[in-house]
């Protein structure tokens, strides 16, 4: 890439701050758009707090749009969907798979773990 005079680099980080919306947040998007390339996209939002902010907007606004196609398939009875909903955003009301692995690589879960503790604690209780 060329060194660009002060008008240039202005001019270039307008573009690429017009670029980002409704990108998605993807750099590929953004640089396509702006006509850089995606290196130069990393290294405009890297030094811009202003480019910074609206790319975060950005990509919130992909995760809302994910977030409101998933509600919309639970809303159709997509229990596949559910599932997803409960295991990421509902961990708080105990809807989750927690997995452990023993020393041998061997997935263990945990009920067993706590099956097995319990075991352990009642024994040394019996001595």
């Amino acid at each position: 890439m060329a060194n660009l005079n002060k008008e240039q680099k202005k001019a270039q980080t307008k573009r690429v701050s017009k670029a980002i919306t409704d990108s998605g947040g993807f750099f590929t998007i953004i640089a396509k758009r702006a006509k850089v390339s995606y290196m130069t996209v990393k290294k405009e939002i890297k030094n811009n707090k202003g480019l910074q902010r609206k790319l975060e907007e950005e990509s919130e606004k992909i995760k809302d749009r994910a977030e409101t196609y998933c509600i919309e398939a639970m809303d159709k009875g997509d229990g596949n969907m559910v599932r997803f909903f409960l295991k990421t955003k509902a961990k708080d009301r105990g809807y989750t798979e927690r997995h452990e692995v023993d020393d041998l690589g061997r997935r263990i879960e945990i009920d067993e773990l706590k099956k097995k503790f319990n075991s352990l604690t009642n024994d040394k209780k019996k001595t």
